[in-house]
């Protein structure tokens, strides 16, 4: 586990260690697309791998989308807003492409139960989930008013959530702690796919997937080393431990 700290917020997410893996086979043929029913989550999970990575990449993607879309109406300060916006078009596009080869290759657009759980279960990757101490959010941030504990408190005991918790919080947290818990999340968020994306890599048959995998691991190496430099600029914050070697350059 990894845990990251800063001035206004501390977080910790369950991710794998980012460790050495052969690199993706390439020019691999595309295979005839089979014509799947219409089936459930058992069923599904039992997909061709390349359809599974297709729907967690689509689930991934889908969720940094609606993380952007926080950003762009919340952030507080304007490189982060416009950092949002274009994080935003970026994971329309890859939406778009995504289901349309899934179209192309498997008959469906989408998977009906892809979302983020389900895609770490089907992948065999480390849950997508978040650790927030969130009184340090309140008490650091204002330590004048400490009942604004009470407007981002959760339940007592309740210290791992998913996507859809995170993404509530964010928009209940104070303006002036959102960048800080925000860019947290960023990485926290960035850090999982990377790990993921890369993890998928030496099983991929489709050529198109086995280059928008490691494009998923350079670009989040890319971004979440952005984010690192930003908290340590705007919070303090350490940036040891918050952005790890990119996987596969050792």
């Amino acid at each position: 586990m990894r845990m990251f700290m800063a001035a206004l917020v501390v977080v910790s997410v369950v991710v794998g260690p980012a460790c050495s893996r052969p690199a993706a086979p390439t020019g691999l043929g595309i295979p005839e697309p089979p014509q799947l029913p219409e089936i459930g989550a058992e069923a599904e999970a039992a997909l061709p791998y390349d359809a599974q990575f297709i729907d967690a990449l689509i689930a991934y993607a889908t969720y940094t989308k609606d993380l952007a879309n926080v950003g762009v109406k919340r952030a507080q300060k304007q490189e982060l807003k416009v950092y949002a916006e274009n994080l935003r078009e970026q994971q329309a596009v890859r939406i778009a492409e995504l289901e349309n080869w899934r179209t192309l290759w498997y008959g469906k657009a989408k998977s009906k139960t892809a979302n983020l759980k389900q895609a770490a279960e089907n992948l065999g990757v480390p849950p997508y989930q978040f650790g927030v101490a969130w009184k340090t959010v309140a008490i650091e941030l204002d330590p004048k008013h400490p009942e604004t504990v009470k407007d981002i408190a959760v339940a007592e005991g309740v210290d791992q959530w998913g996507a859809d918790e995170q993404l509530a919080a964010l928009k209940e947290v104070p303006d002036a702690a959102f960048d800080a818990f925000y860019t947290a999340t960023l990485v926290q968020h960035d850090i999982w796919g990377m790990e993921t994306a890369h993890a998928a890599l030496p099983r991929l048959e489709h050529a198109e997937l086995q280059t928008v995998g490691q494009e998923v691991v350079t670009e989040n190496y890319i971004r979440l080393n952005q984010v690192a430099r930003w908290r340590a600029d705007w919070f303090g914050a350490a940036t040891e431990g918050m952005a790890p070697e990119e996987p596969g350059t050792r």
